[in-house]
């Protein structure tokens, strides 16, 4: 799990912007909207945390690295969320892993396809809220979230007249048990298979936190991994 933070703010080094998740020793993917925090944002203005837990202690465990570059998918529509996905190369690779830090293994399309079944709960994990109104978490949240078949997800928020295509999927409890939330953007939805856990989708928008009418919306990874 990576957070990204924006150098300046109020935290003791900077402001959180996003979650985000490790695929290789250079490369974060997380949320594109998550760069539009500010006008003209600079890649020498973000770093990325890795291998942390409790956002209150300077744990061991912890590495900080500035970010060189980030790229925003070309096709990113800031009014619907379609598209929302982007890469950060990390200013130096990663000179090795440890049982904090790891990489996540990528779902293909046939993977996809195994993981993203009626039935199957994600994982989700972040230092967001808790609540919709409450503030962010001192230490690492994770939660399993129900996946909803993609038919159930657009007929729901058709009647919202809300936008909802096939680069994304849903999940949700019934009722609203559990959700992510402001502060989670950008990081996994993540599906166990042979001891083994895939990015099936990424944090994405949601009309509001944890209410049983509302569904929480992640980027389907599988869309874009020839990217």
């Amino acid at each position: 799990m990576a957070r990204l933070f924006l150098r300046g703010g109020r935290y003791p080094s900077g402001r959180v912007i996003c979650g985000g998740s490790l695929i290789d020793r250079q490369w974060v993917v997380t949320a594109a909207h998550c760069f539009n925090v500010m006008n003209n944002l600079r890649a020498r203005q973000l770093y990325v945390i890795l291998g942390d837990y409790d956002t209150l202690t300077d744990e061991d465990s912890q590495i900080s690295v500035p970010v060189e570059a980030f790229y925003i998918h070309e096709e990113f529509d800031i009014d619907t969320f379609n598209n929302d996905i982007a890469l950060i190369k990390l200013a130096t690779p990663l000179q090795r892993y440890s049982s904090y830090v790891r990489t996540i293994c990528l779902a293909n399309r046939t993977i996809d396809r195994e993981l993203l079944v009626p039935g199957v709960s994600g994982r989700i994990s972040g230092w967001g809220t808790t609540t919709e109104d409450g503030t962010a978490s001192v230490y690492l949240q994770e939660v399993q979230i129900p996946y909803i078949p993609y038919p159930t997800c657009k007929t729901n928020f058709r009647r919202k007249k809300l936008v909802f295509t096939k680069n994304m999927f849903c999940a949700a409890y019934d009722r609203g048990e559990a959700d992510a939330c402001q502060g989670d953007s950008g990081g996994p939805y993540a599906v166990e298979k042979a001891s083994r856990w895939f990015l099936t989708g990424i944090v994405s928008w949601g009309i509001s936190c944890d209410r049983h009418d509302s569904n929480g919306v992640y980027t389907r990874y599988s869309k874009y991994h020839q990217w």
